[in-house]
């Protein structure tokens, strides 16, 4: 009678192990991770500060600007996220001015995949992303003089900066999927919802404003 309740226990405990690990195997294969790298553009829409530039004869921001990226998406059946960190920069002369752009930020994207074969799929979805942008207009024919470096006599530069958050729909359409390094192709559209006024690390700044309602549309592809 005993060694019926021990191999009973036996039986059950490995019957118990087995289907734990049948679960893991298949959340496993349920969801998909992959880090990647994307390049593209954003194409911007008016920011407010170009009226502002424009009148004081300064080059003012571009208006399509380079855009790099890296991230980690999140795959299931039918759906998909990304966690990505994303960088651009621009500079734009009008001898001897100029003005230059560095923004940062990140972005989180979740989407739903209506459509999918081994090869392709097609997903709709939305983004939430936040930018820091930096921005710099200077007189590129000022000198400085290393024996004075008192810096109320330099004049030339005008640093400012804002930070703004981002809501919008995307879409992304995947190739190469039954293969090692897959292609990915992000398309959506930004709008800011929340800006904060600009301002500089250097000094006060009068007269400053938002950026809200700035919007822009970005195109990137990326490899997986």
């Amino acid at each position: 009678m005993k060694k019926i309740i021990i191999l009973a226990m036996a039986l059950g405990f490995a019957n118990s192990t087995f289907a734990q690990e049948a679960v893991k195997d298949s959340v496993a294969t349920k969801v998909k991770t992959d880090f990647y790298i994307g390049a593209g553009v954003f194409i911007n829409g008016d920011f407010k500060i170009n009226d502002r530039l424009a009148a004081a004869g300064m080059p003012e921001i571009e208006s399509t600007v380079p855009e790099f990226s890296i991230g980690l998406n999140l795959a299931g059946e039918q759906w998909t996220a990304d966690i990505e960190a994303f960088g651009s920069y621009f500079k734009k002369d009008r001898n001897p001015l100029r003005s230059e752009a560095l923004s940062s930020g990140f972005r989180l994207r979740g989407h739903y995949v209506p459509f999918r074969t081994s090869k392709f799929f097609a997903s709709i979805g939305g983004d939430l992303s936040y930018s820091a942008n930096k921005f710099s207009f200077y007189n590129r024919s000022q000198h400085l003089d290393l024996n004075d470096l008192d810096p109320t006599t330099q004049l030339g530069n005008i640093q400012l900066n804002n930070n703004m958050f981002y809501v919008g729909p995307s879409v992304a359409f995947g190739f190469l999927q039954n293969k090692s390094t897959k292609l990915r192709l992000n398309v959506g559209y930004d709008i800011a919802a929340i800006s904060s006024k600009w301002k500089s690390d250097y000094t006060s700044v009068d007269n400053s404003f938002r950026e809200n309602g700035h919007d822009r549309f970005y195109v990137k592809l990326t490899i997986l």
